[in-house]
């Protein structure tokens, strides 16, 4: 019961506003930060039309899709390891290898978006 009460409170108080937050940056409506990012847009492009705040939001948009298969292998390695029903040390391999090749392509598709908006 206290797993999931945690569980519900970190939803609320961190999913929530992060969602807001991205869902104004993704239809182009000011936010708290825009003030601070604008001073910084300022500096770095001299006649551009980068953001960094889309080069932010595409970094914290990937690491934030990337902390729950991270979980995923950490438990079934943590499973395997106290013997769980059905959870092997095989399966947690091949779960961590199929995340892995699964990061290649989905690396190459943020890498590239990302050098065009946040590196030139």
């Amino acid at each position: 019961m206290v797993q999931i009460v945690c569980t519900l409170l970190l939803f609320m108080v961190i999913i929530f506003p992060i969602g807001n937050y991205v869902y104004h940056v993704s239809v182009g409506k000011r936010t708290f930060a825009d003030p601070v990012f604008d001073k910084m847009d300022k500096k770095r492009n001299k006649g551009t039309k980068k953001s960094f705040k889309r080069c932010l939001l595409l970094v914290f948009s990937i690491t934030l899709h990337n902390i729950p298969e991270g979980l995923a292998v950490g438990v079934s390695f943590g499973s395997a390891t106290y013997g769980l029903n059905g959870a092997t040390l095989g399966a947690a391999s091949l779960l961590a290898l199929g995340i892995g090749l699964q990061n290649f392509p989905e690396g190459t598709a943020v890498s590239v978006p990302e050098r065009k908006e946040c590196l030139d």
